[in-house]
């Protein structure tokens, strides 16, 4: 895995994206939620 830089950034490249769309789509959960008890 440590021979391969190029392999384990794409690897980190794609985590961090995913970690990114499950924020995204936590937040707005979150304002959805907000915005439906006011």
């Amino acid at each position: 895995m440590l021979a391969n830089p190029r392999k384990r950034n794409a690897f980190h490249r794609r985590s961090f994206s995913g970690i990114t769309c499950t924020l995204l789509i936590l937040e707005f959960q979150c304002t959805n939620f907000n915005r439906w008890r006011l």
